[in-house]
């Protein structure tokens, strides 16, 4: 009767120690600012033609060096705008 016991509730105890620990996790919050596409627009270029890798949040503009110029990156409000105006940070 002990084993039978034992042979059920210790992987039931398993699953709710893993979900316990998964929920007590905070290694998600960690990371605050997110990877998003920004765009930079070389002068003899279309609006928005080269994208780069900006942060949402930061202290630092996004900046991308292109021909050796350096360009100030700034981001779609939707996908199918053609012009970048939305403020983009430096991804850290």
């Amino acid at each position: 009767m002990k084993t039978n016991y034992f042979k059920m509730i210790m992987p039931i105890m398993a699953i709710l120690f893993a979900i316990a620990g998964s929920f007590s996790s905070k290694a998600s919050e960690n990371k605050t600012d997110t990877y998003v596409t920004g765009y930079i627009s070389p002068q003899w270029q279309q609006m928005c033609s080269i994208s780069v890798g900006c942060a949402n949040s930061g202290f630092q503009a996004c900046t991308a060096t292109y021909g050796g110029i350096t360009y100030q990156a700034y981001g779609k409000s939707s996908p199918w705008d053609t012009v970048c105006f939305i403020f983009r940070y430096q991804y850290q």
